[in-house]
């Protein structure tokens, strides 16, 4: 007969399994079909990626997920260097939809994984994923497009086509655009700093996004929490010393937040929820 501390542990660890089955299948239950997803990178989680917890940030988060990603397209011939080389161009982020299955903590080793980049009419998709102890830690859909940094031209598929070495797999389903939320008050002001910035671009770094979008929504007033679902749609960009109206929504599915500029544009919508805390 099993100790009753035992017991609790393997049910613990029963119903543990059970809720990353479940999670997994309800946020990517379209994903019926294996992809062709190769390790592109090894990761171990540092003091500069955690909080003071040691929980990895949602900012860390993201950009190794994204690096992920990014490396194969770098494998397969059209890198960020390569571009900028060629075409004074760099990779400007569309969307982005996250999801963390598991906690990720100081010291962790992750394998980095992406997929085959995916052709969406004049942008790409692409996948990341993170793996902890063989287990599928968290994943990001991304789209990304190529853009001439000087005059912001957005370059076509068929510019950037002849880098690659490889064959579109076609394999990733974009994420749909969220769609615009009525009657949002934007009652808050925050001022963008040279620190969350992208040194190359010179406008707030994609991942900064994410940090920006957990700290109005309370990811931090949470104890531990996972983020089951968090997606970005990146409008239209903002420099360092601008500064951002913000509107935030709470509902029974989790949060939409959404910032414009001072002259009224847009400048980006997400939403968000998170389990755990």
């Amino acid at each position: 007969k099993l100790p009753r501390g035992s017991v609790i542990f393997l049910w613990q660890m029963f119903f543990d399994s059970l809720f990353h089955a479940y999670m997994l299948i309800k946020t990517y239950r379209k994903d019926a079909v294996n992809m062709d997803m190769r390790e592109t990178v090894r990761w171990r989680v540092g003091v500069g990626d955690v909080d003071r917890a040691g929980f990895i940030r949602p900012s860390a988060l993201a950009l190794k997920l994204a690096s992920s990603g990014a490396r194969r397209n770098r494998e397969e011939g059209a890198s960020k260097d390569r571009i900028w080389a060629e075409l004074k161009a760099v990779w400007m982020f569309r969307r982005i939809r996250l999801c963390q299955l598991e906690h990720i903590r100081l010291g962790d080793e992750l394998a980095g994984m992406g997929s085959g980049r995916t052709v969406c009419g004049n942008e790409y998709a692409l996948r990341g994923e993170l793996y902890k102890n063989g287990r599928l830690a968290a994943r990001a859909d991304m789209i990304m497009m190529p853009v001439v940094l000087g005059s912001r031209k957005r370059l076509l598929c068929r510019d950037i086509e002849p880098f690659f070495n490889t064959r579109p797999l076609n394999e990733v389903s974009p994420p749909e655009p969220l769609p615009a939320e009525k009657g949002l008050i934007y009652d808050r002001r925050r001022h963008i700093s040279m620190g969350d910035c992208d040194t190359q671009a010179r406008h707030f770094a994609f991942h900064s996004y994410v940090g920006l979008v957990c700290r109005e929504t309370g990811f931090g007033d949470l104890e531990h929490p996972l983020i089951p679902l968090l997606q970005i749609d990146y409008i239209k960009e903002i420099a360092p010393g601008g500064t951002l109206d913000l509107g935030v929504l709470a509902g029974a599915e989790g949060y939409f937040i959404a910032g414009k500029h001072l002259s009224g544009k847009l400048c980006f919508r997400a939403s968000c929820r998170y389990t755990g805390g």
